[in-house]
């Protein structure tokens, strides 16, 4: 006699699947690094976040990221 075997936790480990590959997308446009090299200048930089603008006397050295998303 054949045995009947559920469907759900294949259901399930697709489902779960799916969902943990939706999380690691990003909806940003990647950045050229011509971009990034040619607006490296020596002069002062504003930098615009969720908290408003900073502006420095020079560009960063060394920059920390708290989140690996923004990284």
């Amino acid at each position: 006699m054949r045995s009947l075997r559920s469907p759900l936790p294949a259901l399930a480990l697709t489902a779960a699947t799916a969902l943990l590959l939706t999380a690691c997308g990003s909806t940003e446009a990647p950045v050229d690094a011509e971009e990034t090299s040619a607006s490296s200048g020596a002069g002062p930089v504003t930098v615009t976040d969720d908290r408003g603008e900073v502006e420095l006397d020079a560009p960063a050295e060394k920059v920390v990221s708290l989140e690996w998303g923004l990284t």
